[in-house]
Formats: structure tokens, sequence, C-alpha cells
């Protein structure tokens, strides 16, 4: 029998365990597992799965970035987006240890930032439905592309 966990049970897990957070390139921080990897084009990711079993893509462009590298940077978002879900097949996550699959549907076209006094984030919801089972991270899109779909028809998920 495979054992499922949702991020919650990841973060109870890890609360018996006593594992140096520095020994790996993810991190539980309330509830929301959060994964740091290099992916499309080389460039660092950060994939999130909250407590409410969201998967966000984010980048964290605080530091000086010029105007050009800042209106890509959601371009290049979308691209790893369509890396992670065109096949459906299993994707590392850069050295994580972890992987990613999304097992159906359409991604969720949802873009929005996060600021604060010392981060501007910005992120790209696209998948719901998130369990991590033996070191993947599942999640499924939407049963049809809803509003703006920027996305290629091609990356649907069956």
């Amino acid at each position: 029998m495979r054992a499922y966990l949702t991020p919650v049970a990841v973060v109870i897990a890890l609360y018996f365990f006593t594992v140096p957070s520095t020994a790996f390139p993810w991190s539980v921080k309330d509830g929301e597992i959060i994964v740091s990897y290099r992916g499309y084009q080389n460039y660092g990711y950060e994939l999130m799965c909250d407590s409410r079993g969201r998967v966000t893509l984010q980048i964290d462009i605080s530091k000086d970035l010029s105007m050009t590298e800042r209106d890509s940077v959601l371009e290049r978002m979308k691209m790893e987006v369509v890396r992670l879900v065109s096949t459906g097949k299993i994707v590392k996550l850069g050295n994580s240890g972890l992987s990613f699959q999304f097992n159906k549907g359409y991604p969720i076209w949802g873009p929005y930032g996060q600021w604060s006094q010392m981060q501007h984030t910005v992120c790209l919801l696209f998948a719901k439905n998130c369990v991590v089972v033996n070191g993947v991270i599942r999640a499924s899109g939407t049963l049809c592309p809803h509003g703006y779909y920027p996305y290629p028809d091609t990356i649907r998920s069956k």
C-alpha cells in the first residue's frame, strides 16, 4: 500500500525527525512545502505546495534586475510550468531530491505578486489537489481552461 501524505502530514512527520534544515534544498514552513531548484533555462525557482493543496511557482525578484529581466520573469515561469506539466510524467525538481507530476487537466493561470519590506516575489498558481507520494509532488489542473489562457493547448494532461 502506498503512503499518501498531504502537506500538513509532511509537517507532522518532519516534526518527529531531527534533520538539519541545510540538509535539503526544500523546507516545510507553516504547513507549506517549499522546494528550491533550478529549472527552465537554469533559472532559480521555488515550487510551493500550500496547506490547501495549491501549487505555486515563485521567483524572488528583490535583487537588482533590469526592467527587461523583470518583464520576462512571468514568461520564464510560464515556460517552466509548460516543462513541468506537458508530459504528464515525473519531472525532477533540480537536485532537491523531490519530483513533480502533473496528473490531469489544464494548468491554472493564476499570476500574482507578494511584497514586503525585504522581498518582492512573482508567483504563478498553476495546479491544485497537491499530495506528496514517495518524494513525488502530484497535482492536477482544471477540467477546462478558464478566461485568459496563455499556455499552448497541447500541454493538457490526460
